[in-house]
């Protein structure tokens, strides 16, 4: 597994089980992901987890197939998360 640091506002890869740590861009404000419509939601904390400035980890669900993964940061819309 790795260790990934991604921007908010950033689409990347990663791979099933990863960690990922979320970095805010907007130091004085704590920003909302949530699920994007009906697409698979990819991480293992809830969706409406909230990444405060200092930031927030989470993981990369393990069972997650090859695709590309839709979801939503309330300061900059819609970001994804591509397997592999």
């Amino acid at each position: 597994m790795a260790n990934h640091s991604v921007g908010m506002c950033t689409d990347w890869h990663g791979m099933p089980g990863d960690q990922v740590t979320f970095v805010n861009s907007h130091a004085t404000e704590t920003a909302t992901v949530t699920q994007w419509g009906t697409t698979t939601w990819p991480f293992t904390a809830d969706p409406g987890f909230k990444i405060p400035p200092a930031g927030f980890t989470t993981n990369l669900k393990s069972n997650l197939p090859n695709a590309v993964y839709y979801y939503d940061v309330d300061k900059c819309s819609k970001k994804s998360v591509t397997i592999p």
